[in-house]
């Protein structure tokens, strides 16, 4: 995405009716994933190795295929015990005229951060990021190219995740994020086609 000046634009907010304190609810309830993670993904991906994940729809693990450009996602275990969360999910994809892909809940804990990276690979080429911001009392702040945005409870950006970008939480709470992929509609045909090579 671009603006007036064909400038890259690293994040746009969007207007959405959300049920955050009913997902809020879900995350309370859920509480013990945070406890039992296994997150091997620390190993895989350097960068957010001070990142907590619980995933909820994430890469089908194929022979020969990279995680980055693996374009089949599969529901995880633990999609069934967040209900209200994921049927919004696929509400605003179908709004969006996308399809859902990967989901995780993201917690940065107070004092950590996701390093600076950007996200390569076939699979996020041909999808766009977004983030809901779930839990995040003083805000978080995100640094994408050379700006850094604040984003607050409550609201859902879309973010360029093919551009530089970091975070960390300088504040004393939990950071929670969902972070989400749609494979939107003009993108479907060319992925089907590297699907079935």
């Amino acid at each position: 995405m671009k603006n007036e000046n064909d400038q890259p634009v690293p994040a746009v907010r969007i207007a959405q009716n959300i049920p955050l304190k009913e997902i809020r609810n879900e995350l309370l309830d859920n509480a013990l994933y945070w406890e039992n993670l296994n997150n091997d993904r620390h190993l895989q991906y350097k960068v957010q190795r001070e990142a907590k994940a619980i995933l909820l729809r994430w890469a089908y693990s194929r022979e020969g295929v990279r995680e980055p450009d693996e374009h089949i996602t599969i529901d995880m275990p633990a999609i069934s015990d967040f209900p209200v969360l994921s049927n919004w999910l696929y509400q605003f994809a179908d709004k969006m005229q996308g399809e859902l892909s990967r989901v995780s809940i993201a917690r940065l804990q107070p004092g950590k951060r996701v390093f600076r990276h950007w996200d390569k690979g076939d699979y996020y080429v041909h999808r766009d990021r977004y983030h809901l911001v779930v839990n995040s009392p003083h805000g978080s702040d995100m640094m994408c190219g050379d700006q850094v945005i604040r984003w607050f409870e409550g609201e859902l950006w879309w973010f360029d995740n093919k551009l530089e970008h970091e975070a960390k939480n300088s504040f004393d709470v939990d950071r929670d994020h969902i972070i989400f992929d749609l494979l939107l509609n003009d993108e479907r045909d060319s992925v089907s086609s590297l699907d079935s090579s």
